[in-house]
């Protein structure tokens, strides 16, 4: 997180364009990415508020649901093996 002051009718643009060279954005392709306040996608033309917090979103590397499946298959793999450690005994 990156705190910032901005003159009064500050944009999320001007917050983007501020922030565009400095580590971590500087990889990022911020004119690309959606936009958001508090939640809800906005419009680059937003003003801001003040303590208003600009946040970017990328695309999900993997679908939520998907991984939650993936994660109790996996625990379930490992109860199973541990109940044929136990049954080895």
């Amino acid at each position: 997180m990156i705190e910032l002051t901005l003159p009064q009718g500050a944009r999320v643009s001007d917050a983007l364009a501020a922030v565009a060279d400095q580590s971590p954005f500087a990889w990022l392709d911020l004119a690309q990415m959606p936009v958001g306040v508090w939640g809800e996608q906005v419009p680059r033309e937003r003003l801001l508020a003040a303590h208003d917090r600009v946040e970017l979103y990328r695309p999900l590397q993997r679908d939520p649901k998907e991984a939650r499946v993936e994660r109790a298959r996996a625990q379930e793999r490992a109860r199973s093996s541990e109940r044929g450690r136990a049954g080895d005994s």
